[in-house]
C-alpha cells in the first residue's frame, strides 16, 4: 500500500521537542511517510537523533525573513511540499501555521492542521482575519487544552468547536517509569544532600511563569524550614533579573539555577515537590511528568493547572506568594500516608486523562475526519 506523507513544520529548537514527537510517533509508520522540516537553526546533528521522522530538513532561514508574508518561508515550503507530494501538514504554533497556509495556496489538495500551545495566539487583527481565512478553507486548528481552545474560539473568527480542536497533551507514562532516575541519581545530579526538602520547578524563564512570587514564597519557606532548597530547571531571558532578586533576597546559597536540562522528566525524583507559579499556563505538560514521577504538587490557579490537576485540587491564588509559601509548607508537613494518597490520586488521573494511546486516538480522528 502506497504510504501518505506527513510533513510537521516546527519554527526551530530548542522548544517543544517532546510534544511535537508525540504528534509524529502519533502516525502509523506503516501508513504514514513523516518529514520534519525546521524553518530556523542549521543543521543538528543532536537533534537529527531526537526526532522520530524518516526525512529531516533544516532551513536555516533568518528569523527577519519569517516576518509579514515570509515568502522565502512559502517558496521553500511550497516546493518540499509539491516535491514529496504531501498530503498533511502539521505546523506548530502561528508563524509555521501563516508559511503552510500560504503555501497551500499552491498545493489545493493539502490538508493544513496548526497546532497552538500558547494564549492570544490570534489576539492581532492580522491573525485574526488569517485565522479565518484558514478555516473557511477548511483548514483545522488543534488546541493543546480545552481552556486554549476556548481563548481560540473567543477571537471571533468564525470557528467552530468541530474546526478548533481540543486534544490535551499527554505524556509516555510507562517509558518515564522505565527512565526516571532514582531519587539518590537524581540528588546527585543537582549536586543535593539527603537531608534537604528541596522545592523544584522546571520552566521557562520568563513572564507567564512568574518565578518572582516562587522565589518570594520560597524566601518565606526557608525562615520555617532551615533545609529548604529550591532548583530551578530552565533558561530564559529573565534569567540574569532573577538571579539579581535572588541575591537580593539573601538566597545565593538556597537556591540553584540549573540551566537547561535534557530531559528533565528523569530528575524530577529529587525534588520533595514540584511548583508551578505560572499566571498564565495554557497546558503544563510539565504537571504531566511530575504526576508521572509520583511528586506531590503545588500549583497556582492557572487554567491549565485547573484542567490538569482537577476542579478540587487545591491551587494558590495569581501572584500571591503567601498563600503558595503556605501550600509548600504543609506539604512539607503532611504525614506519609496523606502524602501517598495524593501522590496516587494524581497518578491515576494522569493515567484516566492524559494517557497515550487516547491521545493518538483523538488525533487520528480528527486528522481523518471522523
Amino acid at each position: 500500500m502506497n504510504k501518505k506523507t506527513l510533513l510537521q513544520l516546527r519554527y526551530g529548537y530548542p522548544g517543544l521537542e517532546i510534544t511535537c514527537n508525540e504528534y509524529l510517533e502519533a502516525f502509523p509508520s506503516a501508513e504514514y511517510a513523516k518529514i520534519v522540516v525546521f524553518l530556523c537553526g542549521p543543521d543538528n546533528q543532536a537533534i537529527r537523533r531526537q526526532v522520530p521522522a524518516d526525512e529531516i530538513i533544516f532551513l536555516n532561514l533568518n528569523k527577519s525573513s519569517l516576518k509579514g508574508l515570509a515568502l522565502q518561508g512559502v517558496f521553500k515550503l511550497r516546493e518540499i511540499c509539491q516535491k514529496n507530494h504531501v498530503d498533511t501538514v502539521l505546523a506548530h504554533r502561528y508563524k509555521s501555521f501563516k508559511i503552510a497556509a500560504l503555501a497551500g495556496l499552491f498545493c489545493p489538495s493539502l490538508r493544513l492542521f496548526g497546532v497552538f500551545h500558547r494564549f492570544g495566539s490570534f489576539k492581532p487583527l492580522s491573525r485574526k482575519l488569517l485565522g479565518k481565512w484558514c478555516l473557511k478553507r477548511g483548514h483545522k486548528i488543534i488546541a493543546v487544552s480545552e481552556a486554549l481552545q476556548q481563548d481560540i474560539l473567543n477571537a471571533r473568527m468564525g470557528g467552530t468547536p468541530k474546526e478548533v480542536i481540543a486534544i490535551a497533551n499527554c505524556v509516555d507514562s510507562d517509558l518515564i517509569e522505565k527512565r526516571i532516575c532514582s531519587r539518590q541519581e537524581a540528588r546527585t545530579f543537582f549536586n543535593l544532600q539527603e537531608n534537604q526538602f528541596v522545592v523544584g520547578t522546571i520552566s521557562r524563564l520568563s513572564k507567564a511563569k512568574d518565578l518572582p512570587t516562587l522565589l518570594k514564597a520560597f524566601a518565606e519557606v526557608k525562615k520555617r524550614l532551615p533545609m529548604a532548597h529550591l532548583v530551578i530547571v530552565g533558561e530564559g531571558h529573565l534569567q540574569s533579573a532573577l538571579e539579581k532578586l535572588r541575591q537580593e533576597m539573601h538566597l545565593d546559597s538556597s537556591v540553584t539555577f540549573a540551566g537547561r536540562v535534557d530531559e528533565a522528566w528523569k530528575v524530577i525524583p529529587a525534588f520533595d515537590v514540584f511548583v508551578l507559579s505560572s499566571i498564565e499556563e495554557p497546558f503544563g505538560r510539565v504537571f504531566l511528568e511530575a504526576m508521572a514521577a509520583k511528586t506531590p504538587i503545588v500549583a497556582t490557579s492557572s487554567t491549565g493547572a485547573r484542567e490538569v490537576l482537577g476542579s478540587g485540587y487545591p491551587l494558590s491564588p495569581l501572584g500571591d506568594y503567601h498563600d503558595l509559601a503556605e501550600s509548600i509548607v504543609q506539604m512539607a508537613t503532611i504525614d506519609q500516608p496523606q502524602k501517598n494518597l495524593l501522590i496516587e490520586g494524581l497518578y491515576l488521573r494522569l493515567i484516566k486523562n492524559f494517557n497515550r494511546h487516547d491521545f493518538q486516538k483523538k488525533l487520528l480522528s480528527c486528522i481523518n475526519g471522523m
